[in-house]
């Protein structure tokens, strides 16, 4: 299974530009982690977030998943 299948499958569909980055809430003053995977939907090989054609199927939709 993909990662991309495997997160749809887990409800992990937020979108976030940098990998890794970190956020913090004004609110709660808490710091939140997130990891930022960006993939080729069509055969699951991970790009970087600026891909906008998978290297290795040539396919044109590239996902961005944020998980927490």
């Amino acid at each position: 299974m993909s990662l991309s299948k495997l997160l749809e499958v887990l409800g992990h569909t937020g979108a976030d530009s940098s990998v890794g980055s970190s956020s913090r809430s004004g609110e709660t003053g808490t710091t939140e982690h997130r990891t930022v995977v960006h993939e080729c939907r069509t055969c699951g090989t991970s790009v970087s977030g600026t891909t906008t054609r998978c290297p290795a199927c040539e396919g044109r939709d590239i996902v961005t998943y944020a998980i927490e």
